[in-house]
């Protein structure tokens, strides 16, 4: 019976020892499968720094291992652009093995990766509001281009991956500068020979033809050049204001002085002669004052793009949002919309931006505010703040012009760097994210908004692929959206952005709130739940929506940005610089598409 015995107790030993190398074998295959596909997602590092970051992993997911002793050296046995192959070891202390002379067993594991973006359009919508500034930008750029490192790898372009840049902050500035994947440009040519405000005088229909004349390129064809839409001019009204005495006395509104003029008759400049064009300063007066000496009948105009020409300033390519509600009332929600802009429906068109001139009560002032024409004294007209600022009459004056001192933008203030439609040229990507700049307040709708336009094949951007394609290779194209912010909606009563003034009601009418942020709050949740539904109706899948929220205090992360995600498991609460980094590589190993091919 003893003799026996000792066979079975071996035998039972030997087993156990067994179970525990096959667990450690299984924990070493686990750990390395998670290193290598760490080290897979950076391949345009160099090998020795790859190992480094692998055997880190791999020290870490192993840290726990109940049987393993000694180190776990990890080597990188191959790498090239697409694939790594990799290799750790291992020993198990044994028990009862150790009797028979066997003390240690040796493990080994070896496993290949291969990396390959599939066909992927990708918008990164990035804030660079001010709050941006210092180390929280400089973190989201190098954050940002080592997700391109991840998706490009060793390459400059790929025929699969296109990447398009939405930084966004008040607004948008959609004037994109570098070509598409296909070579094409914006086209928003413009001929000086003949200037915007030339036409006749008296004759609308043909001023707004030489408008179109000048602003000659293809894509003007989606903005409104000539005041058609509902918001083009609505800062600025060119009937509130009349001359009460016709001798450079205080202005009053319309309504108060002359009601039925208003209704009857547009008010115009007052000229010493009848037919002559206004070529220096002039008086607001109804043509049937008496005051009036004779009257050119000339159109007073509003619109953004012929007060820029007044000013003689360039608009740099921002635009307003597109109304909630259109002019007959409808609400359609075309400032979360993608239906393309369409010339007989103006409210579809997007409006240049332009911020009015303040005069005073924190409003942006960028021209004189005393005696608008000129002649060296005589009050600020007129006396209240908000009356200023929708004040036409300063820009017809003779000398019309932005102040040297008259802070950073004149009418284009609040305008950040340009979009980067979809394009596969990596440099190219890299440098736009290099050149953005913090500044301005959040309007985060308007940015994520932008961002399906650069994925939507419908115009104004039209590089995008229709939702579902699989191209001749059999390659199904995805679309993702990376949202990043640093902050909440936010905005003031003197702040001017997509959406224009508080005071003009645009969203606060609409949406029911006394407040603008949170109305902004509910643009964007309603935006959220189209862009993950986009393209569906087509064959697609929709749009992955990835959000990261960075550096949040208050549970607006949770509240607002975690729903916005496609999944929980996209969204990002970013608590600290190194944590973005984290986010970032951790999406960029997502759509980068890494898998274990042995």
């Amino acid at each position: 019976m003893g003799i026996t015995f000792i066979p079975i107790v071996a035998a039972v030993g030997i087993t156990f020892d067994y179970a525990r190398v096959a667990i450690s074998k299984s924990d070493l295959n686990s750990a390395l499968d998670a290193a290598g596909l760490a080290a897979a997602g950076r391949l345009y590092e160099p090998k020795e720094t790859l190992e480094v970051l692998a055997q880190g992993f791999l020290d870490q997911n192993l840290d726990d291992a109940p049987f393993m002793v000694g180190d776990k050296p990890l080597q990188i046995l191959s790498k090239t652009d697409e694939t790594l192959r990799v290799a750790a070891r291992a020993k198990v202390r044994t028990t009862v093995m150790g009797l028979f002379g066997v003390q240690e067993v040796d493990l080994y594991s070896e496993a290949e990766f291969t990396r390959k973006v599939m066909g992927l359009e990708l918008a990164m919508v990035l804030d660079t509001t001010g709050s941006m500034a210092g180390s929280k930008l400089s973190t989201m750029k190098t954050a940002a281009k080592d997700m391109l490192a991840t998706l490009f790898g060793a390459q400059q372009s790929s025929e699969h991956l296109r990447v398009a840049l939405v930084p966004f902050s008040d607004m948008v500035n959609v004037n994109a500068t570098r070509p598409d994947w296909r070579g094409d440009r914006l086209d928003f040519s413009v001929d000086a020979s003949v200037p915007p405000d030339s036409g006749d005088p008296f004759d609308r229909a043909d001023q707004d033809a030489r408008i179109r004349q000048h602003h000659y390129g293809t894509d003007w064809a989606w903005i409104d050049v000539t005041g058609e839409a509902l918001y083009n001019g609505w800062n600025i009204d060119d009937h509130r204001y009349v001359e009460r005495n016709g001798n450079g006395g205080v202005n009053y509104r319309t309504a108060r002085i002359y009601d039925s003029a208003y209704t009857d008759e547009p008010f115009e400049f007052g000229t010493n002669k009848k037919g002559d064009r206004i070529v220096q300063g002039g008086k607001f007066v109804p043509c049937s004052h008496r005051n009036a000496k004779g009257c050119s009948y000339e159109p007073l105009r509003n619109d953004h793009l012929w007060l820029y020409a007044k000013l003689d300033a360039e608009w740099l390519g921002c635009v307003e949002s597109r109304p909630i509600v259109d002019a007959l009332g409808v609400t359609r929600d075309l400032d979360i919309s993608v239906e393309p802009p369409n010339a007989s429906d103006p409210d579809t068109l997007f409006v240049p931006s332009f911020h009015a001139d303040g005069g005073g009560g924190g409003f942006h002032s960028y021209m004189t505010d005393r005696n608008e024409f000129g002649t060296g004294n005589g009050p600020k007209v007129p006396e209240d703040d908000m009356d200023r600022l929708s004040f036409l009459n300063k820009y017809y004056q003779a000398d019309a012009k932005i102040d040297d001192d008259g802070g950073d933008g004149g009418p284009n203030r609040n305008c950040g760097r340009p979009v980067t439609p979809l394009t596969d040229d990596r440099q190219g990507l890299e440098n736009d994210i290099d050149a953005l700049q913090a500044n301005y307040s959040t309007n985060i709708p308007e940015g994520l908004a932008w961002g399906w336009r650069m994925l939507d094949p419908q115009p104004p951007f039209t590089a995008a692929l229709p939702y579902g394609t699989r191209d001749s290779q059999g390659v199904k194209w995805e679309k993702a959206i990376v949202l990043l912010t640093d902050g909440e909606n936010w905005t003031d009563r003197r702040r001017y952005n997509s959406y224009g003034f508080h005071h003009e009601d645009r969203l606060t009418g609409p949406e029911g709130e006394n407040d603008p942020a949170a109305a902004m709050d509910k643009r964007l949740a309603k935006l959220c739940e189209r862009v993950k539904q986009a393209g569906k109706d087509q064959g697609g899948d929709g749009i992955r929506l990835y959000v990261i929220a960075f550096r949040m205090s208050g549970t607006a992360a949770q509240d607002l940005f975690k729903p916005c995600a496609s999944e929980p498991s996209y969204f990002f609460d970013a608590d600290s610089n190194e944590d973005l980094k984290l986010a970032f590589q951790r999406i960029a190993s997502d759509l980068a598409r890494l898998w274990i091919s042995e």
